[in-house]
């Protein structure tokens, strides 16, 4: 494990404190600085003393100790004064000799650790106050009193008078304690009320780091991957000392860190440990009824059990009569030191009370307590239950998580399996995890009774899913094996299948068989009033529509789609993307966006932000933003939540960022590219946006001997799933004889592979150009390949009229501006202008480097 460089996350604390203690403009003051074990005070302090050692101030560090500490009085003062006379041995002298209290604290003095009782608490506090009084007067001083929770209760009454008093030299007084160590019998608890009540006293209290904190202090700490540092993350739960510990640990409790956790539990007494470790057990929040029925205590004993847990930071009141853990890993450190047979009876005791009242828990309780305690039957039973019910409230991910659980607890040959894997699999997809669906549904696929029409709601679930990314070729084997296994069936199951043929015959192209299995699916839908299904099913007929001149016509069929179900519903997010699919083809960017911002408003709203079409939704709105030239709001909107976000999902999000970055800065961190790269076969788009990105950046940076390899690995891919005629192919072109215009590779032999791969691509798409007959982004994309083809021919010395050339950069420039992008027009003019200059049309040229100038200010 690396050590973390410099404080993560405390800015605000770290300027609150040192204004308060005046380092700034040497005024001195007073902090009072709390936070739980481990949450950073220490490392703030640190910071503050560097603060002061800047501003030219002597520290002085006085610590409290546990134990023995609390039995040596004024122990920090003895160690603080020590360093004062230390540091100035003639100033604290003087002050000792008018003083002479001050002396027995000095180190040396025989009577340091017991101060004599003759001498009061205000003569030493006299002492105390004229020393740094003293010192301050040349210097400033700041003193730090650390962990007060264990201070003695001499310590205490001079730090009360010191803070009461004052001063008026530059001296700043911070102490620190740790705030769940305190209960409401600890001595320090009055004192505390004593400082709150003074007017020059500031209090600053630590909370636990935010979620985007904890990323960065783990990422300092170790390489790992996501997944694991946020594993670390949440189990930490805001507490720097802890995520040290795990990630030290390989996200396992050590021993310290137990010790640590479960120092507080060890203080209770018998009644309050077993209560405690009943709801550790429980793992979560507990209701006191629950509680109630778990425990073998009277409602006396448990209430003097659960005031004690309170008071010892332990377990924590919440709302509706429940408790808590302060903080989890407390819970998991009790939970582990409990014996088999104990953990056992617990569970089983938790599994009868919610099966005996289910109102006292969830259904996600019962299962869990039930499997743990061996009833696997219950288990899965309740946890089915509560898979459903977390995706009817909108957890998508919570709900996978359930089903994958209840697919561990039941067996094989269990009746019940295929219906729950599908369940798994959607939810999964719901979250945004869609090839985990995908492997679900393929997995048990090869392991189901080939007869079953149980068999069939998979087969039908995995043409819905494994088509979101590149098609595998069997879709429409699989989606006509399913209407197979259905055949003589009027049901739920026989739509599904239905609406699956469907939907792989409009993937293949095959529209007219589509919409001939269209009219079975609409019929039966409409027998068994599936409206959701129904929906879908004429979403993806008016697909096959896209394609019509009459564009609005089909929009006016998708809003018809939507106002048929008045109420937020996931097809209104599928009509929604395909109406900003629609308006993009149309070349109406703005309108695109309009369309997929609701679509992604209706996600929030249905609280599954990262399904599908949800995902596709906020891909495509970013990709819009950036097109319109708003490339911050693009970046914005092309931030998915922090990792591990389910991939491809996050890599293709990743690469429309490195289009975005490469337009914006022209600098990517190379490990961008290499980790997007194993998902390419996974999503051509992502492979396209990658590799043009990436394309721009080596011919930038004249790394042109990269360019071959990587456009023969993109292209590969390209081909296999668009063909060689895909129209994508004219931007690819088009970039690739841009980077040849700006840059000539000194090697001939790099030269002619470069030449010879822009050929291949030239050859495919100039019959496909000259048929013409496509939207306004090819056609923008065309007219950039013919100037950039024709600047290269100009650059080479061929005989070319001026004229044609200027008029192939004016046509280009004029046709990104038709589409309303104004990042590639500006590209564009760049070459216009130059032509233009070369031309000795001086005039015109500075006309359009104006724009450009302009333009990238405005980008």
């Amino acid at each position: 494990m690396r050590e973390a460089r410099g404080m993560v996350g405390r800015t605000h604390e770290l300027d609150r404190v040192v204004s308060a203690l005046g380092l700034a403009d040497g005024g001195g003051g007073v902090v009072v600085l709390s936070g739980d074990a481990g949450i950073g005070k220490t490392r703030l302090l640190r910071d503050v003393v560097g603060h002061a050692e800047a501003a030219g101030c002597l520290v002085a560090v006085g610590h409290c100790v546990a134990e023995a500490g609390a039995d040596l009085p004024y122990l920090p003062f003895a160690e603080l004064v020590s360093a004062l006379h230390e540091a100035a041995p003639e100033l604290i002298g003087e002050v000792a000799d008018t003083h002479s209290a001050l002396a027995q604290l000095l180190a040396g003095t025989p009577a340091r650790a017991e101060v004599r009782a003759s001498t009061g608490p205000g003569l030493l506090a006299e002492a105390v106050h004229a020393a740094l009084s003293r010192v301050a007067d040349r210097c400033g001083v700041l003193v730090v009193i650390e962990d007060a929770h264990w201070a003695d209760h001499s310590s205490r009454d001079l730090l009360t008078l010191l803070m009461t008093r004052g001063f008026t030299a530059p001296v700043g007084l911070v102490v620190s304690y740790r705030s769940d160590d305190l209960h409401r019998r600890h001595p320090l608890h009055p004192t505390l009320g004593v400082w709150a009540r003074l007017p020059d006293v500031t209090r600053v209290h630590l909370d636990p780091l935010s979620s985007a904190d904890m990323w960065t202090l783990v990422r300092t700490l170790t390489d790992a991957g996501d997944e694991r540092v946020a594993a670390v993350v949440e189990r930490a739960a805001g507490n720097a000392f802890f995520a040290e510990e795990l990630v030290a640990g390989g996200n396992v409790l050590g021993a310290d860190l137990q010790r640590v956790l479960r120092a507080r539990f060890e203080q209770l007494d018998p009644a309050a440990q077993r209560v405690v470790r009943a709801a550790a057990v429980m793992g979560r929040r507990l209701g006191h009824d629950l509680l109630q029925a778990v425990v073998d205590l009277s409602p006396d004993e448990l209430d003097a059990a659960l005031t004690a847990a309170i008071d010892h930071h332990t377990l924590e009141p919440v709302a509706g009569e429940a408790y808590a853990f302060r903080h989890a890993l407390v819970a998991e450190a009790i939970r582990d030191d409990l014996l088999p047979g104990q953990r056992r009876r617990l569970h089983t005791a938790f599994a009868a009370a919610l099966a005996a009242r289910p109102e006292l828990g969830t259904a996600s309780d019962l299962a869990r307590h039930a499997a743990a305690s061996g009833d696997a039957d219950t288990a899965v039973t309740a946890g089915i239950a509560a898979g459903e019910s977390a995706l009817a409230l909108g957890g998508p991910r919570e709900a996978s998580g359930l089903f994958e659980q209840v697919l561990g607890w039941m067996a094989e040959d269990d009746p019940r399996r295929d219906d729950t894997t599908a369940q798994a699999a959607l939810a999964a997809a719901a979250s945004g995890d869609v090839g985990r669906g995908v492997h679900l549904i393929a997995d048990r696929l090869a392991h189901s009774d080939e007869r079953s029409p149980a068999r069939a709601r998979l087969l039908a679930g995995y043409v819905t899913l494994a088509r979101v990314y590149d098609e595998p070729p069997d879709l429409l084997q699989r989606a006509e094996e399913a209407v197979r296994l259905t055949d003589g069936l009027s049901d739920r199951t026989r739509l599904q299948a239905l609406v699956a043929q469907v939907q792989a015959l409009a993937d293949a192209d095959r529209y007219r068989e589509a919409v001939a299995a269209s009219e079975a699916a609409l019929a039966l839908a409409d027998e068994l009033d599936a409206t959701d299904l129904a929906t879908d099913l004429r979403t993806i007929l008016v697909a096959l529509d896209s394609d019509e001149a009459d564009l609005p016509e089909v929009e006016a069929r998708l809003l018809d789609i939507v106002r048929t179900r008045p109420m937020d519903h996931p097809t209104h997010v599928r009509a929604y993307y395909r109406l900003g699919l629609l308006e993009a083809e149309r070349g109406d960017l703005p309108a695109a966006l309009a369309r997929l911002d609701a679509a992604t408003a209706i996600a929030g709203r249905l609280h599954r932000p990262w399904g599908v079409f949800e995902s596709l939704s906020r891909l495509l709105g970013g990709r819009m933003a950036y097109l319109m030239g708003d490339f911050d709001d693009a970046l914005r909107r092309l931030s998915p939540p922090g990792p591990p976000f389910p991939q491809p999902g996050y890599a293709a999000f990743l690469a429309e960022r490195l289009a975005v970055l490469t337009a914006r800065d022209w600098t990517v961190d190379p490990g961008v590219f290499e980790s997007v790269l194993p998902y390419w076969p996974d999503d051509t788009f992502l492979a396209l946006q990658a590799m043009t990105a990436q394309l721009e950046l080596l011919g930038r940076s004249g790394r042109l001997d990269a360019i071959p390899p990587l456009l023969e690995r993109g292209l590969t891919q390209l081909e296999r799933h668009w063909g060689s005629r895909a129209q994508i192919q004219f931007r690819i072109a088009a970039v690739l004889a841009g980077v040849l215009v700006e840059v000539d590779p000194a090697d001939p032999d790099l030269r002619r592979d470069l030449q010879a791969i822009l050929d291949r691509l030239t050859a495919r798409t100039s019959p496909i150009i000259a048929a013409g007959g496509f939207g306004i982004e090819s056609r923008a994309w065309a007219r950039r390949l013919e100037a950039e083809l024709l600047h290269l021919t100009w650059l080479a010395g061929a005989p070319l009229d001026a004229g044609a050339l200027v008029g192939a950069w004016e046509t280009a420039v004029a046709t990104f501006d038709e589409w309303g992008t104004p990042y590639h027009a500006a590209r564009c003019r760049v070459r216009l202008a130059a032509v233009l200059a070369a031309s000795s049309e001086h005039a015109a040229a500075r006309e359009q480097a104006d724009r450009v100038r302009a333009e990238a200010a405005a980008l």
